[in-house]
């Protein structure tokens, strides 16, 4: 049995250890979700594609048609910053 992929808002992760017997098949729909096709798979479901040969819907949305510049953080930043802005959602949230 494969394991699940999962997706979250800016991740893909596995649900559990792969064995190497595995892995190729497992890294196959992955493979597909960040390839050219995948992103406009994600891009006409009106995601902003990561690819960056995919243009978006809007592609101002994009940081170079949109003349911006993208921060991102660091797995060590989220994990470090996630229970302040958990506390701030669930204050405006719930």
């Amino acid at each position: 049995m494969l394991p699940r992929i999962k997706l979250g808002s800016e991740s893909i992760f596995l649900d559990y250890p792969v064995s190497h017997v595995e892995v190729k098949s497992t890294l196959t729909p992955i493979s597909h979700i960040i390839s050219r096709e995948g992103q406009e798979v994600f891009r006409d479901a009106d995601y902003i594609p990561a690819h960056p040969g995919v243009a978006a819907l809007v592609p101002t949305l994009k940081p170079k048609e949109g003349n911006f510049r993208a921060q991102f953080f660091t797995p060590e930043e989220t994990e470090d910053g996630m229970p302040e802005w958990k506390k701030v959602s669930d204050e405006l949230f719930r």
